[in-house]
């Protein structure tokens, strides 16, 4: 990569700095904005996705830029966000907005598949690389074929024009519905989790609930990812759950994560209930939720 023509102030311009590369810019959306706590290098290198080399770099050059603070000795050193530096709360509002855009995009491709002839729909591969459509899977109804595609192409219009993005609709029976990807995500009808076939099993519950709170020490980004998780949910109708929701966000908010744990994982009516609507499985990425479910086969 050739070098910069000109150097410039990093008094008059410490953006440059800050966000100098992807790597720092994964870094501090991780310490800004997705955890409240002091990480590790290593947690940091995993919640980033990135490399142990790109991690250091990174890491080194936003403490010398004054964002990130390095705490602990050379064996064992912490890193976190400087609550006292200028453009903080700015940066963490960024990445805020980040958030919010992706979420208004799915949002908005899930009104867009809210259909009463539409039985499921998914995105194939919302993970895709920039300049690739994304495909949109609509399973409905035989007799709705003819009509759907166009029908959701219409209300998509608009959507595709202010996100500059173009989705492919791909509609299918259920009989001929391709299968779900490792990365689709769910927007309308039964979730892709859910297996219509199997009843809810209490121990099961248990266990995930164990694994959740095992999560919840090792992660600390996990609780606010279920916070915002719920602030979203909260602001549309949910009905009947809207009760067990805004208990969640009360104890999201009080509560250590070592009470969390013990409340979710106790054999009580309260935590049985809470089980029920664990905010957590929904805002894990699909290698987290792989994961997990592999180590809840193993202990079941």
């Amino acid at each position: 990569m050739r070098s910069l023509k000109t150097k410039r102030s990093p008094l008059r311009y410490p953006l440059d700095r800050v966000l100098g590369s992807q790597a720092q810019i994964r870094i501090l959306r991780v310490l800004l904005y997705e955890s409240q706590e002091a990480l590790s290098a290593s947690a940091v290198q995993r919640l980033g996705g990135l490399s142990p080399y790109g991690t250091r770099n990174a890491l080194q050059k936003l403490v010398d830029a004054g964002i990130i603070e390095r705490s602990g000795d050379a064996n064992f050193a912490l890193y976190q966000s400087n609550r006292h530096h200028p453009l903080r709360h700015e940066l963490a509002t960024l990445f805020e907005s980040e958030e919010n855009r992706f979420s208004d995009f799915v949002n908005g491709l899930r009104q867009a598949a809210s259909l009463p002839e539409v039985e499921h729909a998914w995105l194939r591969n919302v993970l895709q690389e920039d300049g690739v459509p994304i495909e949109m899977v609509v399973v409905a109804e035989l007799h709705a074929l003819p009509w759907i595609d166009s029908e959701i192409r219409k209300r998509l219009l608009e959507f595709e024009s202010a996100y500059d993005q173009i989705v492919e609709v791909i509609p299918c029976t259920r009989a001929d519905a391709p299968p779900l990807s490792k990365d689709a995500l769910h927007l309308w009808g039964h979730a892709a989790e859910q297996k219509p076939s199997r009843r809810r099993n209490p121990e099961r519950s248990h266990h995930l609930a164990k694994a959740i709170s095992t999560m919840l020490q090792r992660d600390p980004t996990l609780r606010e990812r279920a916070k915002r998780h719920i602030a979203r949910l909260l602001q549309e109708d949910q009905g009947t759950a809207r009760g067990d929701l805004a208990e969640w966000e009360q104890l999201l908010n009080a509560y250590s994560t070592r009470r969390l744990g013990e409340l979710i994982t106790a054999d009580s009516s309260r935590s049985e209930r809470l089980r029920r609507s664990m905010p957590f499985f929904a805002v894990l990425n699909h290698e987290e939720r792989e994961d997990l479910l592999r180590q809840l086969e193993e202990n079941m």
